[in-house]
């Protein structure tokens, strides 16, 4: 299917406008009337929920916010100025705008985009941001020990985890990924202990993440015949999930089942075509990406 260009479907929008009859006067006089059933019904409420005059002040505030009816679209700022010192609602607002997007937890928020899109440069240097501000933040902490993992940044990574299972030892994510990660780096022992905790921690839950992180587990301690079910009955619940997926396919590639491996490294990247895991896989084993 040939999409248009922006400026082609702006045009057909506005030629769909400029064609649309105008409104009848008795549409326009029950709109009218409509609007002023909701004015009226919102003034109500505003005077039955705020304090004694305060109601007042706000639709006189609402009032003078809005442009003058002489063509000149002035707006009597000095007025508005001094409405909200009477209010006192100058500290209310410098505290609202403080707070808006300017947490740890509103900078972790932000992370999540190029995390997703696996631009884990960018994530790891909005995460670094948010742990400036708050440099025990447990999310942002685990989100950086992820992107630092993606980018071989092994010490980091071990870093951060270990950072996450001092604050919140009950993590079994954090415990699976400082084993991973230590693995990755050469402890042999550091990383199984880590991945053995990461079991106990995960029991009996059966959440398809919960599932597939045991799998991922046990496919890195080497039991892949315990992982092999786990992971089938994650994806039941999750069938579309790229990373399950790329589990199942480590899994039944340690168990000799090449073919089968293949065809769901292929799948997850249907579903996520950059997914870096399933791409890497594909690319190692000589396999050409579709």
């Amino acid at each position: 299917m040939i999409m248009k260009s922006t400026a082609s479907r702006h045009a057909s929008m506005g030629q769909l406008l400029s064609a649309s009859p105008e409104p009848s006067p008795r549409a326009t006089r029950l709109l009218g009337e409509r609007l002023e059933l909701v004015e009226d019904l919102w003034q109500e409420v505003l005077r039955s929920e705020c304090p004694p005059g305060q109601a007042e002040r706000l639709l006189r505030l609402k009032q003078l916010s809005e442009p003058t009816g002489d063509g000149d679209g002035a707006i009597d700022t000095g007025a508005i100025v001094r409405l909200i010192r009477e209010m006192d609602l100058a500290e209310a607002i410098a505290r609202s705008r403080r707070a808006t997007g300017d947490t740890a937890d509103d900078i972790h928020y932000r992370a999540q985009a190029p995390l997703l899109r696996h631009d884990y440069e960018s994530a790891a240097r909005v995460l670094d941001t948010a742990l400036a501000r708050e440099p025990e933040n447990v999310a942002a902490l685990f989100s950086r020990g992820v992107a630092n993992f993606q980018l071989k940044r092994h010490a980091e990574a071990i870093g951060d985890y270990g950072a996450v299972i001092e604050r919140a030892a009950e993590l079994p994510e954090a415990w699976m990924g400082r084993g991973e990660a230590r693995l990755a780096s050469g402890d042999i022992a550091g990383g199984r202990a880590d991945l053995e905790r990461a079991l106990v921690l995960t029991g009996e839950a059966d959440e398809a993440s919960d599932l597939n992180s045991r799998a991922w587990a046990l496919h890195l301690l080497g039991r892949n015949e315990e992982a092999l079910p786990l992971v089938e009955q994650s994806l039941r619940k999750l069938p579309n999930d790229p990373s399950i997926l790329h589990t199942r396919g480590r899994v039944r590639e340690a168990l000799g089942q090449r073919d089968a491996a293949v065809e769901d490294y292929r799948l997850g990247l249907r579903f996520d075509f950059g997914h870096p895991e399933n791409r890497a896989e594909l690319a190692r084993l000589g396999e050409l990406v579709s």
